[in-house]
């Protein structure tokens, strides 16, 4: 893998995540929706859109992937990039799982979810793809290296809104836990800050461990890291912010129930465990001060953490 591929998984465990960890409780709600928005520069400067997420459990799982430019536009976004390229792939053996520039309309999958997931472009990538439990990468970059904002969504299929409102059938235990995206952090004046979003199923409260990632990357090797993250939580549509802070907190006793290893390296990156419920959320990533960098934010549901 790339230098920036392997630095983004050198942040999770070195293997999937337990799934018969038993840290935490019985909750039957999960997170079922993972979204990024942020800057996509060329794969030279550093500046392309790098993710991982992870998938837990003993049964395949099918995903809807979505790399939204165009539809941006649409939606007001200034400086959207225009062609998208999405490449999906397993962690460490770096198989191509997925590789698209555009969307296939034709997918008989788009008649059994609601239009509103359907992109507004033909030049959006989407695909409906299913995976065995593991770790995977996600590489945005444009089409012939056109930059602009763009927007990287992962969903499972069975959670998405049915179009006639028939619930699944599907009683996979498998589920979607983690979401890394690791990309460019600009300024909020120019549309550059890093702006993601997740959403929790279910009738429990869930804890989250939530990561915003600066020195520890220019510790790993990542040039340009940015210097001092700030992270804002917020719930949707209410905007009603859920949490904000600049650093963290190394004394919060839930670091001894987890692995060392995703405890930050730096004082001046930001972490912190959150209980909420279930819902809409927003992420927004800014640099304190102004500052600009290549940044890198994770989402983990703390029951699946492994212990140490």
């Amino acid at each position: 893998p790339t230098t920036e591929v392997a630095v983004l998984l050198a942040t999770l465990p070195g293997a999937a995540p337990d799934a018969n960890s038993t840290t935490g409780t019985s909750s039957t709600s999960k997170l079922t929706n993972l979204s990024t928005l942020g800057f996509v520069g060329r794969r030279t400067s550093n500046q392309h859109m790098v993710g991982g997420f992870a998938i837990t459990g003993s049964d395949q799982v099918k995903l809807f992937i979505k790399c939204n430019g165009p539809t941006l536009s649409a939606l007001g976004v200034p400086g959207a990039i225009s062609n998208p390229k999405l490449t999906i792939k397993t962690f460490p053996a770096a198989d191509v799982v997925l590789s698209i520039e555009n969307w296939n309309s034709s997918d008989s999958e788009w008649s059994e979810i609601a239009d509103s997931y359907k992109p507004k472009s033909a030049n959006d990538a989407a695909a409906f793809v299913t995976v065995s439990p593991g770790l995977f990468t996600t590489e945005v970059e444009g089409v012939n290296g056109v930059t602009g904002v763009g927007q990287i969504e992962i969903y499972t299929y069975d959670e998405l809104s049915k179009k006639e409102g028939v619930t699944s059938t599907n009683s996979t235990t498998s589920k979607l836990i983690n979401l890394s995206t690791l990309g460019f952090v600009g300024r909020r004046t120019s549309n550059q800050h890093m702006v993601g979003g997740f959403a929790i199923t279910g009738s429990d409260q869930v804890k989250l461990l939530i990561k915003c990632n600066g020195p520890t990357l220019s510790a790993l090797g990542v040039p340009g890291a940015i210097a001092n993250p700030k992270l804002t939580i917020k719930t949707f549509p209410d905007a009603d912010v859920v949490l904000s802070i600049e650093n963290w907190n190394s004394s919060d006793s839930e670091w001894n129930e987890i692995a060392d290893s995703y405890q930050p390296k730096s004082s001046l990156d930001v972490a912190a465990f959150i209980t909420v419920s279930p819902g809409l959320f927003t992420t927004e990533v800014e640099g304190v001060n102004g500052g600009t960098g290549v940044g890198q934010i994770e989402i983990y549901t703390y029951d699946e953490l492994s212990k140490k």
